[in-house]
């Protein structure tokens, strides 16, 4: 199967859903861990350009770690807004990987970044499904669409657990590349 995670921020997935990647890959799934921004208004002191950079990398190593790849949807922190343009870049992404499974942020969480994340995510799932919708990449629709807890517990109402104990130390050791 191929596997998609989509994160608001570079480390949400690591630290909502990073030992279900690192179970799945370890499963030998192909997964992506595709963050919407590149995290560049994180920092009080490095300069948002500077930070976007060092984030995205961060993000990569994070991804590596649980065995996955990683792509960013091309927006900046605080520009997520559930708008046309938000749905086809994260249509093209869904589309690019062939995803089977989706896993994303809840549209109930805290951050407007994380819940238009989720609301985007879902409405591009089934758009990535219709053919007349054109991207660069053709047709593709995600079997599943899963949401991740929220950050702060907010509404989480789960309805799955995965057992991740076994895999806790690489979970730990993605987000220690999440330096900044």
């Amino acid at each position: 199967m191929r596997i998609l995670a989509i994160g608001a921020h570079p480390d949400d997935v690591e630290f909502l859903c990073g030992g279900t990647m690192a179970k799945y890959a370890r499963n030998g799934h192909k997964v992506t861990v595709a963050t919407m921004t590149n995290g560049d208004k994180g920092h009080l002191r490095i300069p948002p350009e500077e930070l976007g950079k060092i984030r995205l990398e961060e993000a990569r190593r994070g991804a590596s770690v649980l065995g996955a790849d990683h792509m960013w949807a091309g927006f900046r922190d605080a520009e997520v807004f559930h708008d046309r343009a938000a749905v086809m870049n994260v249509v093209e992404v869904i589309r690019r990987v062939k995803a089977d499974v989706v896993f994303t942020m809840s549209p109930q969480d805290y951050h407007p970044d994380h819940a238009n994340t989720g609301t985007v995510v879902v409405e591009a799932v089934f758009d990535a499904g219709v053919p007349l919708i054109q991207t660069e990449s053709s047709a593709h629709t995600p079997k599943k669409v899963f949401h991740c807890e929220t950050m702060f517990g907010i509404e989480f109402q789960p309805d799955l657990w995965v057992d991740i104990s076994d895999l806790m130390d690489v979970k730990l050791r993605s987000l220690e590349e999440h330096k900044s």
